[in-house]
């Protein structure tokens, strides 16, 4: 149909032009008064279709995309080496690095981080070739001898709180739902003992909805604890998750020491209940 429609208008136009021509052909040496002019015709617009309509938006779109090919890169943001090296360094671990370095650590992450030495283009393994066998040798007596004088050890390990000295605690008042501090330190206590937050950290990033209240097909009321990335499971690798969600279940002959109670109260007194808020 379109086709059609400007084959019409190209003929039209081809035999408006040999009339004119004609009609000057004609009057040519005639000497009477008669003026003859020539008038523009008029060319009729095409009735705009949806077919018509489509095409034309689909030539302002290739127009633009053009444009925008030419400014564009592609469909991905290209970021610069400077860029990713901050990423990485916002995402370090900052603890990491001053609590587990040591000298006989460094010498062997130096072997690791090295690994091929080129000399007069030859090159050679540190952790492999014979010529570095000696090196190797000395490292591993290294570690051996520290080991047996008790280093590496981690002498300031944290030791699990036991029941007595859970109970000092709480006849101190140091733990407890009768004062807000106290209702703070157990609610903390409850979250590192039950939900396995090892650090710092593990508490500060926990959100309220991290913690779920749900009930038991008995009625009997319980905690789930939905982990997010902690240092030991940070989601690097494929499965780094824990294959069952700590629970901790209401004890009904325990009052005010039930973990329910205590969580019971401090969603009673705390300001915001949104779920992405800080849990503390």
């Amino acid at each position: 149909m379109m086709d059609a429609l400007v084959g019409d208008i190209f003929r039209y136009e081809e035999l408006a032009e040999l009339e004119a021509e004609a009609i000057r052909h004609n009057v040519t040496g005639v000497t009477n008064s008669v003026r003859y002019e020539e008038l523009e015709v008029e060319q009729p617009t095409m009735p705009q279709t949806n077919m018509t309509a489509q095409l034309l938006r689909d030539d302002d779109y290739d127009d633009d995309n053009k444009e925008n090919d030419e400014e564009s890169v592609g469909r991905f943001k290209i970021y610069t080496d400077e860029e990713t090296d901050q990423f990485l360094d916002i995402n370090k671990n900052k603890n990491t690095g001053s609590k587990t370095k040591s000298d006989v650590k460094i010498v062997r992450d130096f072997f690791i981080s090295v690994d091929n030495l080129m000399f007069n283009t030859l090159y050679f393994s540190i952790k492999k070739d014979p010529e570095f066998a000696h090196s190797r040798r000395v490292l591993e007596t290294k570690k051996k001898s520290l080991k047996s004088m008790g280093k590496g050890n981690k002498p300031n390990k944290a030791e699990s709180l036991i029941g007595e000295e859970i109970g000092i605690l709480r006849g101190k008042g140091i733990i407890g739902t009768q004062n807000p501090e106290a209702l703070l330190n157990a609610i903390w206590l409850n979250n590192g003992a039950y939900f396995g937050l090892r650090g710092r950290q593990d508490h500060v990033n926990m959100l309220w909805g991290d913690v779920l209240l749900k009930k038991t097909s008995s009625g009997k009321e319980y905690l789930e604890f939905n982990e997010r990335s902690t240092k030991t499971r940070s989601g690097e690798k494929v499965g780094d998750y824990r294959p069952v969600q700590p629970k901790v279940f209401e004890e009904l002959h325990a009052g005010e020491k039930c973990p329910i109670h205590i969580y019971k109260e401090y969603r009673r007194h705390r300001p915001t209940v949104d779920q992405d808020s800080r849990f503390y």
